[in-house]
């Protein structure tokens, strides 16, 4: 689904919509996932897919450009953002601004002549800024993060190349004034990283998580100040991770292999993979906003879903007296 952490999105306004991003055209259910047709999408495959609840009914998809479906990307329904370079971009992906659905910035690894970097709109589509000053070029944008609070606020995740290349760049950038300056984020972070994605706590927006990979080691980092600087928590590889809005210390990670939840913020990681294909190839997570617990999973195999219920209860009554009160942990 997708090859991108974006490839899957359930609808902001109707949850009952699921868009995926994949070959023929990308999918989109209109009964929560239990029935899906396909899209159409122009391109022939679709990378990433994001809805805003402020406009229904808009879906903004890219690959190879930006199309935008103002009818629930129903087939024949994707156009073109008028001001953005067609079949232009082989990568990249999007975010929209929280509080306007209109501003969007694209991360984009360019050919056919055109530059890669960001270009964001603030007209919905009509027209579009290359805003590039600081940031890095060499290179191939993974992901872009827009801060849920304030839209001037951008992180970009640069993709690295397997085995690495030198003289290419990679990281993390940061912008604070809409894109006007960048600067590249580097306390707590390897030189050679690839910030696969991403996300900031839904609860508390200093803190953030990076599913991050160098040449040699893969792993989760986390923020505690805005992504100003990040520690390693776990050295899981993965290529989608999703923070539950209802608890910070939950959080779930898709990798090639298997399926991983933490409840302690990343420190211990429990896996499940009953009902998923053997190495199924995960690249997108999206949680049901109805319901958090309710996870759909973009597979290379197609989408899955999970419910999971985490209401653990310790009770000591039958204990031996030596162990009541003793710290309790899950081993697993």
């Amino acid at each position: 689904v997708g090859d991108s952490p974006h490839g899957l999105e359930i609808d902001k306004t109707n949850h009952d919509y699921i868009y995926a991003g994949s070959i023929n055209g990308g999918y989109r259910s209109t009964n929560g996932g239990s029935s899906w047709q396909k899209m159409n999408h122009p391109s022939g495959s679709v990378l990433a897919l994001l809805t805003h609840p402020n406009a229904a009914g808009k879906v903004y998809a890219f690959h190879n450009d930006l199309r935008i479906s103002t009818s629930n990307g129903s087939p024949g329904s994707w156009d073109i953002a008028a001001g953005f370079p067609e079949w232009a971009f082989s990568r990249g992906d999007i975010g929209v601004a929280a509080d306007d659905p209109d501003i969007v910035y694209v991360g984009t690894w360019g050919f056919n002549g055109e530059p890669t970097g960001v270009y964001k709109t603030t007209d919905g589509g009509l027209s579009f800024e290359l805003i590039n000053n600081g940031l890095a070029t060499n290179t191939e944008i993974q992901t872009v993060t827009v801060h849920p609070e304030n839209h001037d606020i951008v992180f970009i995740g640069l993709r690295r190349d397997w085995p690495l290349i030198q003289g290419k760049d990679y990281g993390i950038y940061k912008t604070t004034d809409g894109g006007n300056n960048w600067n590249k984020i580097t306390c707590g972070l390897p030189d050679d990283v690839f910030a696969r994605q991403i996300v900031i706590d839904p609860s508390d927006s200093d803190v953030m998580y990076m599913l991050g990979e160098t040449e040699y080691e893969c792993g989760v980092y986390k923020s505690v100040d805005g992504g100003e600087c990040w520690s390693q928590v776990s050295g899981l590889c993965g290529n989608s991770i999703a923070v539950s809005p209802d608890n910070s210390d939950c959080l779930y990670l898709g990798a090639w292999n298997d399926f991983f939840v933490t409840l302690d913020g990343g420190n211990s990681w429990m896996e499940f993979h009953d009902g998923l294909p053997r190495n199924p190839g995960i690249d997108a997570i999206a949680l049901d906003p109805s319901d958090p617990d309710h996870v759909f999973i973009g597979t290379a195999a197609g989408v899955y879903e999970a419910t999971f219920s985490f209401d653990f209860m310790i009770t000591t009554d039958s204990l031996p007296p030596g162990v009541v009160g003793e710290e309790l942990s899950l081993i697993h």
